[in-house]
C-alpha cells in the first residue's frame, strides 16, 4: 500500500492514433483494502456480483452485534463464519415465516470495521424480496412483512450458534447471560433498508457503497507523515463529522486486523443464489451463467483516450520514472 502508485515501479503507456499522443498511468498495489486500489476493487467486485444477481427486486439488511462480543471476535477470526451461520438461520426463519413454499436467494458479506476504521463486526446481506416455487416462477412478497420480529431471532440464533462454539467456561457463560441482561434485542440490530433495489442501478450503487468498500477511502485522509495520520468520518447517529488522529504504527495495525485469515470466505450464497441450484432459475439472471466470452475481456480491457474516447492502442511497460512531459491517466490507476 505504501508503494501504491510509486512513479519508481513503472508505467504503462497508451498511445490514441486520433489525437497522436501519449497517455500513461502508475501501476497501483491491486490491493483490496489500499485506501486506492480498494474503491476500483470494491466497484468492479460490485459490477460483476450485479450482472450474476437475479432480475428481480432485492432488500438490503445489515446485522449487526454488541460491542461485548467485537473483542471475542476479534481474537477468534474462526467465529466470523459462526455468526455468518447465524444469519442464513436467521433468514430460514423469516422465510418460513413469510414465504414457506419458495427458495430465496441470500448473499451475505462479513464486514469486521466500522467508519472509524476500528473492530466492529457485522454482516450485509442482499436478498431476494420473495423466492421461487417448484416451477421456477418469481414470488414477491406482496402483502405485510414482519421486519420487526428479525432483531429478536437474531439475537436467539447468533448467541446459541456462539455458545455452541465458545468453550463451556464460566467467563462465556457470564458473558451471554449480560448479554441477554444487558442489550436485551437492542444491541443485536437488524437494520432494513427501506428502499426495494428493484433496478440493476440501485442495487449495484448500494452494492458498492455499503457492502464492498476498503476500510477507509484515500479522500478521507487529511493528512499524513512518518509520524501520524489524521482522517475524519461521519458519525451515523449523529450525522457530523468526527477527526482522528492515529499514530503510524496505530493506523497500519487497524487496517491489518481486518483482512482475513488465507482461505476465508468473506462473501457467501444461499438458498437459490447457491453454486449448486443457480443454474436452475438461470432465465431471471441479468446475465448469461456461462463463463465471459473472450471477447467481452478484450472489450472490458479498452482503455480509452480521456480527450476523444477512441479506444487506445498499449504501447508497452516501461520501469523507471516516467519524464515530466508525459499527460497520466489519473483514473486508471
Amino acid at each position: 500500500m505504501l508503494s501504491c502508485k510509486d512513479e519508481k515501479k513503472g508505467f504503462l503507456t497508451y498511445h490514441c492514433k486520433k489525437c497522436n499522443e501519449d497517455h500513461i498511468f502508475c501501476l497501483g498495489c491491486n490491493s483490496r483494502i489500499c485506501s486506492r486500489c480498494g474503491k476500483r476493487y470494491a466497484d468492479d467486485w460490485a459490477e460483476s456480483l450485479v450482472e450474476n444477481t437475479f432480475d428481480v427486486p432485492h432488500k438490503h439488511i445489515v446485522f449487526g452485534l454488541p460491542p461485548a462480543l467485537w473483542a471475542e471476535l476479534r481474537c477468534d477470526r474462526k467465529a466470523w463464519k459462526v455468526v455468518m451461520d447465524a444469519v442464513i438461520e436467521t433468514m430460514k426463519w423469516f422465510y418460513g415465516l413469510t414465504c414457506s413454499d419458495v427458495k430465496p436467494g441470500v448473499i451475505i458479506v462479513a464486514h469486521p470495521f466500522g467508519k472509524d476504521v476500528q473492530f466492529k463486526f457485522h454482516v450485509h446481506g442482499i436478498v431476494t424480496k420473495g423466492g421461487f416455487d417448484n416451477k421456477g416462477k418469481f414470488i414477491e412478497w406482496t402483502r405485510f412483512v414482519p421486519f420487526g420480529k428479525l432483531h429478536k431471532k437474531w439475537m436467539w440464533f447468533v448467541c446459541e450458534a456462539l455458545k455452541r462454539y465458545f468453550p463451556k467456561i464460566e467467563r462465556y457463560s457470564k458473558l451471554f447471560d449480560m448479554l441477554w441482561v444487558k442489550y436485551g434485542n437492542v444491541g443485536f440490530y437488524v437494520n432494513v433498508c427501506k428502499p426495494t433495489l428493484r433496478t440493476k442501478k440501485e442495487l449495484a450503487r448500494y452494492v458498492a457503497r455499503y457492502v464492498r468498500h476498503p476500510a477507509i477511502a484515500d479522500s478521507r485522509i487529511m493528512y499524513f507523515d512518518d509520524k501520524v495520520v489524521a482522517f475524519y468520518y461521519i458519525d451515523t447517529k449523529t450525522k457530523r463529522k468526527v477527526d482522528v488522529v492515529m499514530k503510524i504504527e496505530e493506523f497500519i495495525l487497524a487496517l491489518l486486523q481486518h483482512i482475513p485469515d488465507r482461505q476465508f470466505k468473506m462473501i457467501r450464497h444461499y438458498g437459490a443464489y447457491s453454486r449448486t441450484t443457480k443454474k436452475i432459475y438461470a432465465k431471471h439472471l441479468r446475465r448469461s451463467i456461462n463463463q465471459c466470452k473472450p471477447e467481452n475481456l478484450i472489450k472490458n480491457s479498452r482503455i480509452r483516450c480521456p480527450k476523444c474516447g477512441s479506444v487506445m492502442e498499449k504501447v508497452g511497460f516501461t520501469r523507471g520514472k516516467p519524464p515530466p512531459d508525459k499527460n497520466k491517466l489519473e483514473a486508471w490507476a
